[in-house]
C-alpha cells in the first residue's frame, strides 16, 4: 500500500489483508520534515507481522507524510526488486 496523509494532523489507520502469503509487512515512510534532506536514507521502520489468523494491524500516520507498506524488505543500499518470484 501507498498511503498519503496530506492532512496537517496525525491520522490513526487500520488495515486488513486477505490472501497474503508473506509473513510480514515492512513500513517505509517520509514525513514533511524529511522531504528536502539530501542525505535521507529510507529503510524499513518496523514490521507488522501478518498471518492467515492475524492479517490486521493499525498504525499512526504523521501529518503530511507518505507511508508505504510492502511485503518486500529493502534497505536503502539494496538494489531493488524488478521481478516477483514468489510462488
Amino acid at each position: 500500500w501507498i498511503v498519503i496523509n496530506d492532512a496537517p494532523r496525525e491520522w490513526a489507520t487500520e488495515f486488513s489483508l486477505k490472501g497474503c502469503r508473506r509473513p510480514a509487512l515492512y513500513k517505509y515512510q517520509v514525513t514533511s520534515a524529511q522531504r528536502d534532506q539530501p542525505e535521507l536514507k529510507i529503510d524499513p521502520l518496523r514490521t507488522a507481522a501478518i498471518t492467515a489468523g492475524n492479517a490486521a494491524f493499525s498504525d499512526e500516520l504523521p501529518p503530511m507524510s507518505v507511508t508505504i507498506y510492502s511485503t518486500w524488505k529493502l534497505k536503502h543500499s539494496d538494489p531493488g526488486i524488478v521481478e516477483d518470484s514468489a510462488p
